[in-house]
């Protein structure tokens, strides 16, 4: 097998393990409860074994149900393993060199912001909500760490001010209803991280990603009109899409 195959599928189940203490993260938080302790059943609270937190395969095994009580298990589980997983390969892919530093440090950070995006989404999906505390949290960190890459302060500041002002001010405006609440810190998180100009290019995408997917659910009937929509899905998109291809279009597009 090539060894770049075998990098690939350690980075896939390295992430996916990662996404395993991502749920957790995800469903404690939301419940309020202590991070640490044993899994357990939500339903009939059975003490998880390690065999039964396999990522994605005691998903598999046990057919979506608990052992114990045979409710079932929610599909979140195995999703966020899975899109972990494949964001862990992605963010190796693009920093092969991680033996050296610099491209350690890169993948490290391209990681923790995709999964963070991907934690949000869920919760805002799940739930229709945004965790405050941990996006403020979030904010800082990556606009610290990015800083500490070379991102300068007025690319942050520019970053922050554009994606997280801008949603603010919708938020504002329409008082809640074309975003949330929480839509602005997680717009916050985006600029912070990714610093002008790819903090536009995320809004960018949000929306096109956002307006592509509403119009072909309204199409089938999925949605109706006016209908309520969890909008950081669409801001975890457009961030990635804004991660992955905005060095591109900076060089390509606006030289």
């Amino acid at each position: 097998m090539p060894p770049f195959l075998i990098q690939g599928m350690v980075a896939f189940f390295f992430g996916a393990i990662i996404g395993s203490f991502l749920n957790v993260w995800i469903v404690r938080t939301r419940a309020h409860m202590s991070l640490w302790g044993r899994s357990r059943c939500p339903t009939c609270q059975y003490v998880l074994r390690p065999r039964h937190l396999v990522p994605i395969v005691s998903w598999i095994v046990l057919r979506g149900r608990c052992v114990s009580c045979q409710r079932p298990i929610h599909v979140q589980y195995p999703l966020v393993e899975l899109l972990s997983g494949c964001l862990c390969v992605i963010a190796w892919s693009r920093y092969p060199e991680l033996v050296q530093g610099i491209g350690f440090v890169s993948f490290v950070f391209e990681f923790l912001f995709s999964i963070s995006l991907l934690a949000f989404a869920v919760f805002d999906v799940r739930w229709r909500l945004l965790p405050l505390e941990w996006m403020i949290v979030a904010a800082i960190g990556f606009g610290v760490a990015a800083w500490a890459m070379g991102l300068s302060v007025m690319s942050i500041v520019l970053g922050v001010l554009v994606c997280g002002g801008f949603l603010g001010i919708l938020s504002i405006i329409s008082r809640g209803r074309w975003v949330g609440a929480g839509d602005p810190w997680l717009g916050t998180m985006i600029g912070a991280a990714l610093g002008w100009p790819r903090a536009g290019f995320a809004l960018y995408f949000a929306y096109v990603i956002g307006g592509v997917l509403m119009l072909l659910a309204l199409a089938v009937h999925e949605i109706k009109r006016n209908q309520a929509i969890p909008f950081a899905p669409f801001l975890a998109g457009g961030a990635l899409c804004a991660l992955w291809f905005g060095p591109w279009i900076q060089l390509h597009l606006f030289r």
